[in-house]
């Protein structure tokens, strides 16, 4: 095969693109590779006709991409290779699927011989096929094009416009305009596809090209000094935060005492920071799952005030202490509020059965139990915890489809952590340096800070994270702060735990707000809301991370558009679809 007739080849362009993306991505983190990934794939959209087998091909290269970025799912357990494969080839359809889009924007004639511009069909047929990778069976959002940026926080800014995926067709745009300056095929004949010599761009073109990616560049970086300079410092004082970051594997066939051990390790990292003097501490957050024993609770929405009245809160006060007592009495040895990485056990007194969720639970009063009915905060009904259970859990992993219908010894059933979905985004009240002479709920009286807790790979939502938020706002408790808690110890320090800190800082930035993560086997991370890294945990180690965080009092563009852009592209993608076939019809006529 000679030179023409491998750039000629689909294969050979799309495996290019491939690897750069791949560069970029960690552990190599090549980020300024990123911006080149589509100016292999130009070539491919530009051609107005493909070879036979192209999309065959093309979609083989997707594969290769995933099967390489997303290894670290064959770490948590033997069985995961099989949804390794499957995993791969699944999203290896969404690279032809894009390239089909934009190819099919850009080649169907909208108005007499009037065409789409490859760099607009490419970025809207970006927007549109992330949507649909981030949205179907559950959504993926990890390995992203825009996460190769993630330090580049001057390039990324945009996030809290359209959120993530519009940097991403940015840095698509940008790739094709390098593409212009490429040599390319444009034979019209399918037979000369892979022979016909390229034709060279003119200086022109080149120069052209080159100017729109400069001024792209400028307007991105004009566009984060904009928003810097809205911030305004925060009238509030500082959050004084303790994050706990362990090294321990996480595993399905771990040894006995094991997860006693992990947890004794962290009961004693708590308790030597609980005990250091030189921090004014107002909160601890342990990692997901760091908990060993279940927390014990009630349905909450069954608490009606006649049943309160019938039941007696001492006795349901009692049944908590009671069911719950280890970690009660650790929090009050503790003597700091506390939010823990639990499994709940829900009882519902109408359904007589217990449901089971992965919590996050903040433990706020340290002398007594309460239980709080009202859902309000103030010094007549104080609450000693809230709860948040997890709302997007894990396919294999934490649930399995259609689980009822299949045998009781299924191994998949046998290995899998089932737990249930969590029904609503609830409200943490964290109060600044500590001060429990009041508990009302009212900024003259009392300085707090409001958060929003998500678990694990809810991350990687930028839709969920955002409809939790705003949900929250219109219960008028809108977060202050973003947190989250998370075991990656399944993946064995892998690019994973990387990929994972790229999602926190999008959420940041998308949200404009303070984001904190507590994380097992990963980086336990502080990040303010421009996407900055305040204090992290270095990789593979034991460690307390502190950090000190002020509210940011930025509004988010992102709240109000939501997902707009790529929503708009998927309806684009379809009127261009209905224009094409109508096209093809007439054409053939």
């Amino acid at each position: 095969m000679n030179f023409v007739s491998f750039y000629n080849g689909v294969f050979g362009l799309t495996l290019a693109g491939v690897v750069l993306y791949l560069l970029a991505l960690p552990p190599t983190n090549l980020w300024w590779l990123g911006w080149l990934v589509a100016a292999c794939w130009t070539p491919i959209l530009r051609r107005k006709t493909l070879p036979d087998q192209a999309w065959r091909k093309i979609w083989f290269a997707g594969v290769i991409f995933w099967a390489v970025a997303v290894h670290w799912v064959c770490y948590a357990h033997w069985a995961a290779c099989f949804g390794w494969v499957a995993m791969s080839c699944y999203l290896g359809i969404y690279i032809p699927l894009f390239m089909f889009f934009a190819r099919m924007i850009h080649h169907t004639p909208i108005w007499g011989n009037i065409r789409v511009p490859v760099w607009l069909a490419a970025s809207v047929a970006w927007l549109a096929a992330m949507y649909l990778q981030k949205t179907l069976m559950g959504g993926f959002g990890f390995a992203l094009l825009e996460h190769t940026q993630v330090r580049q926080t001057a390039l990324i800014q945009l996030a809290d416009v359209g959120g993530e995926s519009l940097v991403g067709a940015v840095m698509i745009f940008v790739g094709v305009m390098f593409g212009y300056c490429l040599p390319t095929n444009l034979s019209a004949n399918s037979s000369e596809s892979e022979t016909a010599c390229p034709q060279k761009p003119d200086s022109r073109q080149i120069i052209t090209g080159l100017l729109v990616i400069a001024l792209t560049f400028f307007l991105l970086t004009g566009y984060a000094k904009i928003r810097k300079s809205q911030l305004r410092p925060s009238p509030k004082t500082p959050l004084t935060v303790v994050l706990l970051q362990g090294n321990f594997r996480a595993s399905l066939s771990a040894p006995q005492g094991w997860y006693e051990e992990v947890f004794e390790n962290y009961a004693k990292m708590a308790l030597d920071a609980a005990t250091d003097q030189e921090y004014g501490i107002d909160v601890m957050i342990w990692p997901e799952s760091t908990w060993i024993d279940p927390w014990i609770d009630i349905d909450r929405s069954e608490l009606t005030a006649d049943l309160m009245e019938k039941l007696s809160v001492e006795k349901i006060n009692q049944f908590f202490f009671e069911n719950n007592r280890k970690i009660i009495e650790l929090s009050q040895h503790i003597d700091i509020p506390s939010i823990y990485g639990v499994a709940s056990c829900v009882y519902s007194l109408k359904n007589d059965k217990y449901s089971q969720y992965n919590s996050a639970l903040l433990i706020e009063k340290k002398n007594e139990i309460y239980y709080n009915i009202d859902n309000n905060y103030n010094q007549e009904s104080q609450k000693c915890f809230s709860r948040y259970d997890k709302m997007l859990l894990v396919m294999f992993g934490e649930y399995i489809p259609l689980a009822d219908s299949l045998p009781e010894n299924f191994f998949l059933k046998t290995l899998c952590q089932r737990a249930d979905f969590g029904k609503k985004p609830v409200s943490f009240f964290l109060h600044a340096k500590n001060d429990d002479n009041n508990h009302h709920h009212n900024d003259n009286d009392r300085e707090f800070y409001t958060a929003s807790a998500n678990i694990c790979f809810e991350s990687s939502s930028s839709r969920l994270i955002r409809q939790q938020v705003l949900k929250l706002k219109a219960q008028g408790e809108e977060p202050d702060i973003l947190l989250n808690l998370s075991n990656d110890g399944w993946f064995r320090h892998s690019s994973q735990i990387d990929m994972h800190l790229a999602t926190h800082i999008f959420r940041a930035i998308e949200n404009r707000k303070p984001y904190l993560a507590a994380t097992n086997g990963g980086f336990s991370v502080g990040i303010n809301g421009s996407g900055k890294i305040l204090a992290i945990g270095q990789r593979a180690k034991n460690q307390v991370v502190y950090v000190d965080l002020t509210a940011d009092n930025r509004f988010s563009i992102y709240h109000f558009f939501g997902n707009f852009f790529p929503v708009a592209s998927l309806g684009i993608v379809f009127v261009m679809l209905l224009r094409h076939a109508f096209h093809k019809r007439t054409h053939k006529n």
